[in-house]
């Protein structure tokens, strides 16, 4: 990977860490090594209450959209347990991607705080 490559995609991990952490309170960071340790994924916050704790997150920082190849990567590297997330930037908007059966769980587990707190 070229150099300028590689700079790319880490100045898209540090910006998404920056969005998500402003947005969200987390303390996400950058994967030490970029994945090379027994951390996975691009991005990481190793506190169990961070609402992005139980996600693989993979970021691609790149004019030339290569999803099959990126989902791939995700579906190899993720740890059991783990919900595979692609972040992707696409025409200077950040995209995010999971399965249906992901963001139907998700979707089942909203509707179930809502019910719990008193919501419809």
């Amino acid at each position: 990977m070229p150099i300028n490559s590689k700079q790319k995609g880490n100045r898209g991990e540090r910006e998404v860490v920056n969005i998500l952490n402003r947005h969200l309170g987390t303390k996400m960071r950058r994967t030490p090594l970029s994945g090379a340790m027994s951390f996975k994924g691009d991005i990481i916050d190793i506190s169990p209450d961070n609402p992005l704790y139980d996600f693989h997150i993979e970021i691609k920082n790149t004019k030339t959209l290569q999803i099959p190849k990126w989902l791939k990567q995700i579906d190899d590297d993720m740890p059991l347990g783990k919900t595979g997330l692609l972040i992707y930037k696409q025409k200077g908007t950040w995209r995010a991607d999971i399965t249906l059966n992901d963001f139907i769980g998700l979707l089942l587990q909203i509707k179930e705080l809502g019910e719990l707190s008193g919501g419809e």
